[in-house]
């Protein structure tokens, strides 16, 4: 059985040609309106229209959101497709987008063609998109990851009660879902995102705070740059040090090649202690191995970074400061790119 999730919120003026528009597409689908305290009888006019109404007290999206994903699945619903109740999404895409289910992709992600809003909205989407593919790895390759039309396999859902909490005040729960389901190929379709014929918008300044903050919360990259940025202070000061120390006995190519191998190494350490005190996940039981491990992941970028601020300072002649920040950014740029994950279509 497939199913529709339409969160809500005091949409009586579109919830019933919403409901109708995906009735006539599949009369056998299930819908599910997961109301968020409407007081415009937006519950009651989505029951007389044979939807199957629930209410999420939380605000936001994506608590109702998942709320109705875990609903669907308790319902014995295989796919689900999620979509916003104000119809401004392209509902004729829905049998395209279970159809792709069926032929084995995890995720259907839809991605916005033309706009039913003005430049101003679409500068805001463009600033959350760019800042979700920053925070979220997973998401890269994902051309609208910050959307809300997407259908996914319910089964993605098993053993991730713990894991996927519904979050309070979450606005867009797509980056949320990307980021922590075990998904393995995505599906991308364009469609038209029309003009509200009724209602009001959502967005507000306290939704995009919520949402950037939600980034912040759940991104893998936002404690590593936290690590990092300690990292650069600790690989600069030490690497200055014994540089400034063995040039007075041995020759300033060597002693720099030696302050900056010294100044790596500790950076690595310093890395490693921040992250393991914010992940548990990356506590070892044998230390030894663990800082193996991190050492092996951070190869790359380490050699990157001591082959380029090493020709630098040796082949340029460029100071031993900036030599060294060229590096660790040139290392930086390796290890980011190393964490992008390809996407299947």
């Amino acid at each position: 059985m497939d199913c529709v999730v339409l969160p809500a919120l005091n949409e009586a003026g579109v919830i019933a040609n919403t409901i109708n528009r995906i009735k006539r597409l599949d009369p056998g689908i299930k819908i599910l309106v997961v109301d968020g305290g409407s007081t415009d009888g937006t519950d009651k006019i989505a029951r007389d229209l044979g939807a199957v109404v629930i209410y999420e007290p939380k605000p936001g999206v994506g608590p109702a959101v998942l709320t109705g994903l875990y609903f669907a699945r308790r319902m014995g619903c295989t796919n689900a497709v999620v979509a916003d109740a104000d119809g401004q999404h392209e509902l004729e895409k829905i049998p395209t987008m279970l159809a792709l289910l069926s032929d084995g992709y995890d995720i259907v992600v839809g991605y916005r063609t033309e706009y039913g809003f003005g430049p101003i909205r679409r500068l805001i989407s463009a600033g959350a998109e760019f800042a979700t593919k920053v925070l979220i790895p997973r998401a890269r390759g994902v051309r609208d990851a910050h959307g809300n039309f997407f259908a996914l396999k319910l089964s993605l859902l098993d053993g991730l009660d713990d894991d996927l909490s519904v979050r309070d005040g979450v606005h867009n729960v797509l980056p949320y879902l990307l980021h922590v389901l075990p998904w393995r190929s995505i599906a991308q379709i364009p469609y038209r995102f029309s003009e509200r014929a009724a209602g009001k918008s959502k967005l507000s300044t306290k939704r995009i705070i919520t949402y950037l903050l939600m980034l912040l919360s759940i991104s893998p990259i936002a404690p590593w740059l936290a690590a990092g940025a300690s990292g650069v202070v600790v690989n600069l000061v030490v690497s200055a040090l014994v540089y400034n120390l063995f040039k007075l006995v041995t020759t300033a190519g060597l002693a720099f090649a030696v302050g900056n191998a010294i100044g790596i190494e500790a950076s690595i350490i310093n890395n490693y202690l921040v992250l393991t005190s914010l992940y548990r996940r990356l506590r070892h039981a044998s230390r030894l191995r663990s800082i193996a491990e991190y050492h092996a992941a951070a190869l790359s970028g380490v050699a990157t970074q001591f082959a380029i601020a090493n020709a630098l300072f040796d082949l340029a002649h460029i100071h031993y400061v900036l030599a060294l920040i060229i590096g660790i950014l040139a290392g930086a740029a390796v290890n980011y790119l190393l964490t992008t994950t390809r996407v299947v279509y």
